[in-house]
């Protein structure tokens, strides 16, 4: 059993690795091309269509996903 949770930790930890340099990256492209950073009502609309979609998804729902502009 302990080596079953050491594994996952693993795994867990190489995920969130990733994910952390992936955002990373992202931040750093937008900032090198001089994009502007976005704005609180931006970010609230982005978050909302990231969590709904995400929703949509995880719970295996088909429905008319939004499309990005």
């Amino acid at each position: 059993m302990k080596i079953i949770l050491i594994i996952l930790l693993v795994v867990a930890i190489v995920k969130w690795i990733t994910w952390r340099i992936t955002t990373l990256a992202l931040i750093y492209y937008n900032e090198k091309n001089k994009y502007p950073h976005p704005t609180k009502d931006e970010m609230r609309e982005c978050i909302a269509f990231v969590v709904k979609n995400t929703v949509k998804d995880v719970t295996g729902r088909k429905g008319n996903k939004e499309k990005v502009r």
